[in-house]
């Protein structure tokens, strides 16, 4: 957790009241929030047997790159399934998922319904190859990868100084709608 008390002030808040957690400093493969995701999806691909970790995006994909990162650390393969094609795309985020030891499977230019298609193929291919894969979704969104946020969420208040009330933060965050 990192103060920021400029930013605090400049959006209405007093100095204590805005701390920033910094996911950038984390680790493992860049960092970045999608591993509050990956903790939960990963997991249980280990727990049900899983030995490849297949999941789709962009080729700038974060999250791709972080399943890249965890699959590496954990000891499994990954399939990245991918929009576009071989070569259209020069995404630091495609350099470091070689790395990592990631596959890339090419959906061409795809809606996100084909892209899934791509996965779910690419899946069979490897169940009739004997892997046992784990599709994690787009993005790790599922309602797994929400209770890495929320566990996020629990840790962040955790971690806030004692010296600012709750109440206080309540009432200064009632002041931004949608919060």
């Amino acid at each position: 957790m990192e103060p920021a008390p400029r930013l605090a002030a400049a959006i209405g808040l007093g100095p204590d009241d805005l701390w920033i957690k910094r996911d950038d400093l984390t680790g493992l493969g860049g960092g970045g929030n999608k591993i509050r995701k990956l903790e939960w999806t990963a997991g249980a691909a280990l727990a049900d047997g899983a030995d490849t970790l297949v999941t789709t995006g962009a080729p700038q994909s974060n999250h791709a790159r972080l399943t890249a990162a965890a699959g590496a650390r954990l000891g499994l393969d990954v399939v990245l399934v991918l929009r576009g094609s071989p070569g259209a795309s020069r995404s630091g985020n495609l350099a470091l998922d070689g790395l990592f030891g990631a596959r890339i499977a090419w959906a061409g230019e795809v809606d996100q319904a084909g892209l899934d298609r791509a996965a779910a193929e690419v899946c069979e291919r490897l169940r009739t190859a004997g892997a046992r894969p784990a599709l994690i979704p787009f993005g790790g969104s599922s309602a797994l990868g929400a209770r890495g946020y929320a566990r996020c969420g629990e840790e962040l208040r955790r971690q806030l100084p004692v010296s600012v009330p709750p109440s206080s933060r309540s009432a200064r965050a009632a002041r931004w709608p949608g919060w």
